[in-house]
């Protein structure tokens, strides 16, 4: 009954929250247009992320390291540049 109750009394500016300014202005105030992604290594950096979802960040960074070991120049996002 106590985790349901923490629940349903959270908010966003409890003491738990471990969230960063930046991260609590989008919640509060997010945006209204589209994200514009035309770049394909950002693009193979969100279906990796959706991929790996349900695995450890080790899996998408482990993932992301053997794809530019075949493709150096690629600029696929680190595992905290595409969850945030």
């Amino acid at each position: 009954m106590e985790f349901i109750y923490t629940l349903e009394n959270a908010s966003l500016d409890d003491r738990f929250s471990k969230l960063c300014p930046e991260a609590l202005q989008h919640l509060r105030d997010p945006p209204i247009c589209l994200a514009d992604i035309i770049s394909p290594d950002l693009c193979l950096g969100l279906d990796l992320f959706l991929s790996t979802i349900n695995s450890s960040q080790q899996t998408y960074t482990d993932t992301q390291r053997a794809i530019l070991q075949c493709h150096p120049d690629d600029d696929i996002p680190t595992y905290h540049q595409i969850k945030s």
